[in-house]
């Protein structure tokens, strides 16, 4: 087999790594319990309960049992109103109540008055008020309102995590942290952080409305974006959480915004300036070109949600039925790989290592190559070889067609830094995402949810692919790819009875990384003499 044979191989195997993933999906719902009692402290069986959700209008209704107690569960995160009542009670309700995902809270002091004494008992809510049911689950959670607040660098909010408890970097003494600056798939900072003193690949799982985003090949990079602007919140699990939550031990899990019984919208673009960046001077002082390392990004986007109404119909005219969220997202991101490195001259390639030719290739050279500036003595080279000229006739053909692969050098001679070679080479990553999400409560005993995620990436890969040296040459040809993202997660709740409540949550991940040769004749071994 050709070695030809051999890349065209090794990319198809590189491109079918990534096909699509099914995975079970995270639960995300929240619950709810109390006990309703009267003003002589005795329980209250069969009062009414009535969860309603304050941007959608949408309820859930329960009874209390025979001891009074009452529990609702299987809800989306949100702010909510509760009423309880039974006859011949005064109504009494709780507004403004806050879940994150995830939460099972208990409502305490629920005590009904003599309706003579009052119609309506309101009580205001404040967290101080609403207690955890009994678990020694630890997380923490960033609102919309923090997502929208804290500064990023790029377009993943899940760069935010290095802000919260128990996370410490997993760069060693470089003290680099992970950042969204270029926002790409398959990226992401999973891998990067040692969460509460865990391994840092496989113990963090990532989640987006239920659907795990963790790359199964690596168990530290994402499999699609988490958008800042997209996102209704972010908790992280830490500790003794629910055994619903069936990924960790450390779990990062993202929910999306949605529509509410109001229409609403924005229009947005971020963008930032290369050219309001300060030069290096020492950069500057060393011949480069002013550094495009961070070029300008540019990111236009908008969103609109509300209730689906249809002219002429009674459908959803309470605004309580039917709700949908859309949101595209542009990524322009003329990124570059900054490629620094020394070039073998043509008189190395024909031969000439002489301490005489080396030294004209200055001290620069000489200090950052000792290995090289050096005419070859190790191996009895200093004999075989005298005064460092090698004959044309030892000097590997391979290795010299290869060497035909080279760029020109950029200088003739090396400059103080040693080297002599210098481009910027486009490494341009532009995206698009684009999200949609429906709400529909088909009835007072079922409701469903449905999420779809996909997110294009349109690659260069000049040098090479997910990884490759600091100094390395710039390929041949350019690997070209078009990463695709497909994240479709579904919620369905059935409300049996009062005491019982089934939820079915579903989640597909797909990712798909085809990566090909711009010009395959590049890498001919034929047409660079390596033979067929």
């Amino acid at each position: 087999m050709t070695r030809y044979a051999i890349l065209r191989l090794g990319l198809l195997a590189a491109a079918l790594t990534f096909q699509p993933s099914f995975v079970f999906g995270q639960n995300a719902s929240c619950s709810l319990g109390g006990t309703a009692y009267d003003a002589s402290n005795s329980v209250v069986p069969n009062a009414k309960v009535v969860l309603r959700n304050e941007a959608t209008n949408t309820t859930r209704e329960t009874v209390s049992n025979d001891s009074g107690f009452f529990s609702i569960s299987a809800f989306q995160p949100g702010t909510y109103a509760v009423a309880v009542s039974a006859p011949g009670f005064a109504v009494w309700e709780r507004a403004h109540i806050v879940f994150s995902q995830g939460e099972s809270r208990n409502l305490p002091n629920i005590v009904l008055r003599i309706k003579a004494a009052a119609e309506k008992v309101h009580v205001s809510a404040s967290l101080d008020s609403m207690t955890p049911l009994d678990t020694g689950e630890t997380r923490q959670t960033l609102t919309s309102e923090m997502l929208a607040d804290l500064p990023i660098q790029g377009r993943n909010v899940s760069e935010l995590i290095k802000i919260l408890p128990g996370m410490a970097m997993n760069s060693g003494l470089s003290q680099y942290a992970w950042n969204s600056l270029l926002t790409k798939s398959n990226s992401g900072p999973a891998g990067q952080y040692v969460a509460n003193g865990t391994q840092p690949y496989g113990s963090m799982t990532v989640t987006s409305d239920g659907a795990n985003l963790l790359d199964p090949g690596n168990q530290g990079t994402q499999v699609a974006n988490i958008n800042p602007s997209q996102t209704a919140e972010v908790t992280v699990l830490t500790s003794a959480y629910g055994a619903e939550y069936a990924k960790g031990p450390v779990t990062v899990q993202a929910i999306g915004k949605s529509g509410v019984a109001a229409f609403h919208g924005s229009v947005y673009i971020y963008a930032t300036d290369f050219n309001l960046d300060s030069e290096d001077a020492y950069w500057k002082a060393l011949g480069f070109p002013k550094s495009q390392s961070i070029p300008s990004y540019m990111f236009p986007g908008g969103e609109i949600g509300g209730p689906v109404l249809i002219p002429g119909s009674r459908f959803n005219r309470k605004r309580d039925k039917l709700f949908f969220y859309i949101a595209p997202e542009g990524m322009d991101q003329p990124a570059g790989v900054e490629t620094v490195t020394f070039l073998p001259t043509a008189q190395m390639l024909q031969g000439n290592f002489s301490p005489a030719y080396l030294a004209t290739l200055g001290a620069g050279f000489s200090n950052a190559y000792p290995g090289y500036a050096a005419a070859p003595a190790g191996h009895g080279a200093a004999a075989d070889y005298p005064g460092g000229m090698i004959p044309q006739s030892m000097l590997d053909s391979t290795s010299l067609a290869y060497a035909r692969t080279f760029p020109q050098a950029s200088w003739a001679q090396p400059n103080a830094t040693g080297n002599n070679f210098y481009d910027y080479l486009s490494a341009r990553a532009n995206r698009f995402e684009f999200r949609v999400r429906t709400d529909y409560n088909i009835n007072e005993k079922n409701r469903l949810s449905v999420t779809w995620n996909r997110e294009d990436e349109f690659d260069q890969n000049p040098i090479g692919i997910w990884y490759y040296p600091g100094s390395a040459l710039p390929y041949p040809s350019t690997m070209p790819s078009h990463l695709v993202s497909n994240v479709l997660s579904g919620n369905l709740v059935h409300i049996f009875g009062p005491t019982l409540t089934n939820e079915t949550v579903f989640a597909v991940a797909q990712f798909i990384n085809p990566v090909r040769l711009r010009d395959p004749s590049a890498v001919n071994p034929v047409t660079l003499g390596l033979g067929g």
